[in-house]
């Protein structure tokens, strides 16, 4: 399916935008990225297992995640199988390195204002969380060397 894939371009900004949140749920569950076969793309869902934790995080949780080295993926599951023959080339986290240094405080204090209040989100877990997200912003980049040695088609660059 990827590879019939009109977006297949967006594979890196998938693992990048993962190794963000610390979404380590996406592997280990194949319903986490599905291909719309009436538009021939990839669509990614579910970021519910994030920042390490999982769903039931909390402000207390992201603070002591604060500045938190990178970590690299299981490298042996379905779903990144998939996706790493399609990091290739040079510079292939370009696109999504600039959108993510593009991003202002403001814009993510927008997103955090958009979580539905169903979500019985605190002011203060959302406060963490726009803490968290900057630091991680911040040192996106740093994310990069811990990618590197687990695709192999990545020839170099962002």
């Amino acid at each position: 399916m990827l590879e019939r894939a009109l977006n297949v371009t967006i594979v890196p900004e998938i693992i990048l935008f993962d190794q963000l949140i610390c979404n380590n749920d996406r592997d280990c569950n194949g319903g986490n990225l599905l291909f719309d076969q009436s538009q021939m793309k990839i669509v990614v869902i579910d970021h519910s297992h994030v920042f390490e934790i999982g769903a039931l995080w909390d402000a207390q949780q992201l603070d002591i995640r604060i500045g938190a080295d990178f970590q690299p993926f299981t490298q042996n599951g379905y779903i990144f199988r998939k996706l790493v023959p399609h990091v290739r080339g040079y510079n292939p986290f370009d696109n999504i390195i600039g959108k993510m240094s593009g991003m202002t405080d403001r814009d993510l204090w927008h997103i955090i204002k958009t979580i539905p209040e169903e979500w019985l989100i605190t002011d203060a877990d959302k406060t963490a969380l726009h803490a968290y997200l900057c630091d991680r912003l911040h040192r996106i980049k740093d994310a990069l060397p811990i990618l590197k040695p687990i695709l192999p088609q990545w020839k170099g660059g962002g």
